[in-house]
């Protein structure tokens, strides 16, 4: 028995104005026709290299990361030598090619993605900055219109960031969540509500009275729910000693992982058992 692998999963919401299966996946498959690679950090880049339409109407892919290595200074390692110019590279070549499994559901608009596997880690503020800078593509905005998108994060831990021994401020913000993706009645009346007054995103803090700590009611920690998916969710105040402590939903992206034996099973079918758990988790309102 080969010694056990570990992959990890992760997921994106993302929203387009035009909710329905056809148009998010005519959505990732003009991405895939863009051929667009995208700068995300320093000299790293993200791109979707290939999409695949599966019989459900979703889509799987992958997703890779690469570094440009254009360079106006080098070293020969054997001459022990530097130079001002090194071999000729295509300029449209790249570095560190590391490919990432992907799944799009287009009836749930979550993208969801390798975050650890053979190739290492891939961080979901790469993943998140790739889609963001898409969206403002001028090519794709004309098509499809303005979006959004963010890291789904773990509705487990909204016990914890509200832990706080003397909670003095709470940020809540949503983004216009789609309907079809919540059951629960607070947010259809958020969706309904935003729909009415022309709204995209909504930010209310909450403050607590002088020297005394906030106690959340059960409206607040609904909408703090939504907002795990739909936007974020930060709190400040003061440890029992009095330092000051802060928390946010940021720092908390839902996920899920496995552990798998390469000789029984590929990354791929460990990819699947990851989002499958994940997915289950999300969509049950147990994430």
């Amino acid at each position: 028995m080969a010694r056990k692998r570990r992959l990890q999963a992760k997921a994106l919401n993302i929203r387009l104005n035009e909710h329905n299966r056809a148009t998010y996946s005519a959505y990732i498959k003009a991405i895939r026709k863009r051929k667009l690679p995208v700068n995300v950090w320093g000299d790293t880049y993200v791109a979707i290299v290939s999409v695949e339409a599966l019989d459900t109407g979703n889509f799987r892919g992958i997703i890779a990361k690469f570094t440009d290595i254009d360079s106006d200074a080098w070293f020969d390692g054997r001459q022990f030598e530097e130079y001002d110019h090194g071999p000729e590279i295509p300029s449209n070549w790249y570095a560190n090619y590391r490919p990432f499994h992907f799944y799009f559901d287009t009836q749930n608009h979550t993208f969801y993605f390798e975050s650890y596997g053979i190739e290492g880690p891939f961080s979901e503020t790469f993943v998140l900055k790739y889609f963001q800078k898409l969206l403002k593509d001028p090519i794709l905005l004309d098509e499809f219109g303005h979006g959004d998108v963010n890291v789904i994060q773990d509705k487990e831990k909204l016990e914890e960031i509200f832990g706080i021994a003397e909670l003095k401020k709470v940020q809540i913000t949503i983004k216009r969540p789609n309907q079809d993706m919540w059951p629960e009645a607070r947010s259809r009346q958020i969706q309904d509500r935003f729909r009415r007054m022309r709204v995209k995103e909504e930010m209310t803090e909450y403050k607590s009275v002088a020297n005394q700590s906030i106690e959340p009611d059960e409206e607040m920690m609904e909408d703090a729910a939504v907002a795990m998916r739909d936007g974020k969710v930060r709190t400040e105040g003061h440890t029992r000693d009095g330092a000051k402590d802060v928390r946010g939903s940021e720092a908390h992206p839902a996920q899920e992982g496995v552990r798998y034996d390469p000789d029984e099973q590929t990354d791929l079918q460990a990819f699947r058992d990851a989002i499958t758990k994940l997915h289950g988790r999300i969509m049950d309102g147990e994430n």
